[in-house]
């Protein structure tokens, strides 16, 4: 079994976190995009821009607390799952791999879906504004839609890794 398909398998077994990181990513990620757009329609000199950047900036950090959070649990859930990978060979780097591939899967439909509502709003935007307004607009915010869907996922899952590659076997199978 690849370790995507092993990480599906997990993200299926408990829907509400992968669905929690979904739905904190895309919020996150709309937001920013969404103050971007604003920002881009104000006068350039203004310190409007500046101040919504920031704000967007700590509301998108803020959003994914979320994502960490909902990381972390999943991996307090699965200990005696991780034990058994761990009992039957996979070494720490697998496991990392699985636990990275379960938070970057729902991270990265966020960001999809991220994408695709700032899009969506650029295009309501062009039908109610005049073409040079149009223009100003900044295109959907890729670089940090990718930044999101490496970042947040090697945040989340780097220290819970590390934690379970440090205890032993048995310490691992004796949880409840």
């Amino acid at each position: 079994m690849s370790l995507f398909a092993l990480a599906v398998a997990f993200a299926g077994r408990r829907p509400w976190q992968a669905l929690l990181m979904l739905v904190s990513v895309t919020v996150a990620l709309t937001l920013a995009g969404l103050v971007r757009i604003g920002a881009a329609l104000l006068p350039a000199g203004s310190g409007v821009a500046l101040l919504a950047d920031g704000v967007a900036g700590l509301a998108f950090v803020i959003l994914l607390f979320p994502s960490a959070n909902a990381a972390a649990q999943t991996v307090r859930d699965q200990v005696r799952d991780f034990a058994v990978l761990k009992a039957l060979g996979f070494s720490a780097c697998r496991l990392w791999m699985v636990l990275l591939w379960q938070a970057a899967l729902p991270c990265g439909a966020g960001v999809v879906c991220a994408l695709l509502l700032i899009q969506g709003f650029v295009l309501a935007l062009a039908r109610l504004l005049p073409g040079p307004v149009v223009a100003q607009l900044p295109p959907p915010p890729w670089m940090l839609g990718l930044a999101a869907c490496v970042l947040v996922p090697l945040a989340c899952t780097a220290l819970a890794a590390r934690r379970l590659s440090r205890l032993p076997l048995a310490g691992l199978l004796a949880r409840p």
